[in-house]
Order: C-alpha cells, then sequence, then structure tokens
C-alpha cells in the first residue's frame, strides 16, 4: 500500500512473513534540470505565459515573487516582457514529476526592468533579491489580491452604478470571482469595520507612519476581524464582494 503526500513524498507500508505491518517514508528519486522561458505581453502576464506551455502554479509564484514591485493588476502593458529560469524535477525514467524552484526572474514593465535572484545563505535562510543583493521584500504589497483582471482605475469623475451620478472614485476595483480573499497589503490596526455607504462592507487599517488603506465593496469579513484587531502583511481580511 502506498500514500502519497505529494508529488515527491509518499508513505509505503509492508507485510512481513510474520504477517506485521511496517510503514515507510520514501521520496521519488529525481534529478533536477533547468529550464527557461521567456515572452513579451500581448493580452495579460497569465495568457502569455500559457502560450508559453507554462505550468499555472509556476505563473502565480512568479507573480508572488514580485508582489512588492509591480501590481500584476493594473501596472502590466502590451509590450512588457518577462524571462524566468526553474528547476525541473524528472523522475530516472524522464518523467516531469514537478516543478522546482524559481532560480531568477526579469520583468520589464513600460522600460523599468525588475529583477529577482534566488538566495540561501549560511544560516539555510532564503529569498528573492535584486541583482544589487537588496530584498524584494516591502512594507507594502503593491496589490489586496493575487493576480486577477483589472476592473477599473483611478478616477476623478466616476458614474455611481446606482445613484446614477458622477461621484469621485479615488480607489481601484479588483475584478475577481464573488469570495476570493482579499488581504492586507501591510501589518498594521483595524480601525473600521462595518458599512460604509457606496463602499459597501468596508475595512479600514491604520499601518505605521499614519499611512492608511480601505478596502469596500466585501461580500464578509474573515473571521477574527474587527476593530482594534492587528494584522499582519498578506493576512486575509475579508472576501470579494
Amino acid at each position: 500500500f502506498e500514500y502519497f503526500l505529494n508529488s515527491l513524498k509518499y508513505y509505503a507500508v509492508e507485510e512481513s512473513k510474520e504477517g506485521v505491518f511496517s510503514a515507510y517514508k520514501r521520496e521519488i528519486p529525481v534529478h533536477k534540470v533547468l529550464m527557461g522561458a521567456k515572452t513579451s505581453i500581448q493580452s495579460s502576464v497569465y495568457e502569455s505565459m500559457r502560450k508559453q506551455k507554462i505550468e499555472v502554479d509556476l505563473i502565480y509564484r512568479f507573480t508572488d515573487i514580485f508582489a512588492w514591485e509591480i501590481d500584476f493588476l493594473t501596472d502590466t502593458r502590451k509590450g512588457d516582457a518577462l524571462k524566468l529560469i526553474w528547476e525541473q524535477h524528472l523522475s530516472p525514467e524522464g518523467r516531469v514529476v514537478t516543478q522546482g524552484r524559481i532560480l531568477a526572474a526579469q520583468y520589464i514593465n513600460q522600460g523599468r526592468t525588475h529583477t529577482a535572484i534566488f538566495f540561501k545563505d549560511k544560516e539555510n535562510h532564503s529569498d528573492y533579491y535584486t541583482s544589487e543583493g537588496k530584498s524584494l521584500r516591502r512594507s507594502f504589497l503593491r496589490s489586496p489580491l493575487n493576480y486577477r483582471r483589472i476592473s477599473s482605475g483611478f478616477s476623478w469623475n466616476r458614474l455611481h452604478p446606482i445613484l446614477r451620478i458622477y461621484r469621485p472614485h479615488l480607489g481601484i476595483d479588483y475584478a475577481a470571482p464573488t469570495g476570493t480573499p482579499i488581504w492586507a497589503v501591510a501589518e498594521g490596526t483595524v480601525t473600521f469595520v462595518g458599512w460604509n455607504g457606496g463602499y459597501g462592507r468596508y475595512i479600514k487599517i491604520k499601518h505605521a507612519q499614519g499611512i492608511t488603506t480601505s478596502y469596500g465593496h466585501l461580500s464578509r469579513y474573515a473571521k477574527g476581524i474587527r476593530k482594534g484587531v492587528k494584522v499582519k502583511q498578506g493576512q486575509t481580511i475579508g472576501y470579494v464582494g
């Protein structure tokens, strides 16, 4: 009997001649090969990478690496370009077992080059750094959602869908399926949770240096989110309405 934990590790249960069962944790022997891909953006990052046969999980890991530098919902433009190098794990028979770690990635956004290089130090701590050796991690994420399609950007005059009058819309509406998790873009303290007029279900968070972020049009709040609660960067605070 074999029970797979993931594509590489599994438990094997064997019965001895005496009828005693023993369980062993085993790993599928693999060898690593380096893979590379590059493409230019014609419609979206997701579609452009899928046309290059890049697996979905790898696409999301690529966008996660640049989560502090690029909002792939609003910043991308036709003509942008990207490259990545990653490890691919093969079985002894040459079958692809899994896509491994991304070792290097690059995204050229409107002429500006963003580079990420994987590095592990002597203490076994690993992360992604720029070509100058600076960590890509920042105090604020560029987007409150995982990579999705954008619906509308900043506008000083926007027709209110219900009131049918023009009102300033100083925020970004993200088009995502109802129930998609929304995360806090930075560490902070929740200062408001409740109904806020045209924004519907609404959350406001106070961050360091007097900065605040607001999240509206939610279908519901995440468990435990209330006024006064401290949240971490990337923590789910609510869900798309």
